[in-house]
């Protein structure tokens, strides 16, 4: 844990984080709050939201769902319905 400590510290000079090396945990939220504060749209950017499930495109999960299973359009239909 300490080499791992000690590369992040040298990795991230220019940010103002302070390393232990027995609490992961901790520096994890540091590491969080400082990118935070120095960018905050940087974290948003990251961090993507899944894509949106098209009505076409949750089409093609289904199917691609019926095929794997070879069972009849009847049954995937059950299974599958609301």
């Amino acid at each position: 844990m300490l080499n791992f400590a000690t590369a992040l510290k040298q990795e991230l000079q220019d940010t103002r984080i302070s390393v232990s090396a027995g609490c992961p945990g901790i520096v994890a939220t540091e590491l969080r709050a400082n990118a935070e504060a120095a960018r905050p749209d940087a974290l948003k950017e990251t961090i993507a939201p899944p894509p949106l499930l098209t009505k076409t495109r949750m089409a093609y999960i289904l199917l691609e769902r019926l095929l794997a299973r070879r069972s009849s359009p009847i049954n995937f239909l059950r299974i599958y319905s609301d």
